[in-house]
């Protein structure tokens, strides 16, 4: 034994970069996805509230169309898992699957009027079940398929976006509305945002 190590692989430089956005059909599809987010929100704190299921984490999901409401045809791939509270055990205990996932929530079992009740509802009020975010990756030459990171924030009418990728000597924008900015400029913006909710 003994002798040096060899690195498996070398890790390249990580690399940020900082842009405004300013092309209109990704800050529609941004504030798209806000209104279903908070819709999808508002949505649980409703059902929850007229079903007695307590907590503040949850997931649903299932199989069908991403970013649009599903259809009849897809209604019985809906789940729901909620939090473990004491409440929920006492109320729901024989309508949960054993097994737990997603942070140790329960799903409601196929079975349950719970979860027949929350089926129909999402078809009924046209809920979008399989939501997905702006995929940044698309915007980006070379970045679509490799791991990325990145943060938004809006202020003052302005999308801002902070995207990191170690993979790549550089990052360039496939589309125009990509202003890049500075780095300071991007956290100088994001502490005025944080000094108004404060």
């Amino acid at each position: 034994m003994g002798g040096s190590l060899e690195p498996v692989m070398e890790r390249k430089n990580i690399m940020t970069k900082y842009y405004m956005i300013k092309n209109q059909k990704i800050l529609d599809d941004v504030a798209t996805y806000r209104k279903n987010y908070n819709e999808r929100n508002k949505f649980i704190i409703d059902f929850y509230s007229d079903h007695g299921i307590d907590g503040n984490e949850y997931y649903f999901g299932g199989n069908g169309p991403i970013n649009k409401p599903l259809t009849d045809k897809w209604k019985k791939n809906i789940v729901l898992h909620v939090e473990n509270t004491t409440n929920n055990l006492t109320k729901f205990a024989a309508d949960f699957k054993s097994k737990r996932q997603f942070n140790n929530l329960y799903e409601f079992k196929k079975t349950s009027k719970i979860l027949k009740a929350f089926q129909e509802a999402c078809i009924n009020k046209k809920i979008i079940v399989n939501l997905q975010p702006v995929y940044w990756g698309d915007y980006f030459k070379d970045l679509r398929f490799l791991a990325h990171s990145y943060s938004i924030f809006s202020y003052d009418g302005i999308l801002y976006l902070a995207i990191t990728c170690d993979s790549l000597e550089q990052l360039e924008p496939e589309c125009d509305g990509f202003i890049e900015i500075k780095g300071s400029e991007f956290h100088k913006q994001l502490e005025k945002k944080k000094e108004l909710t404060e």
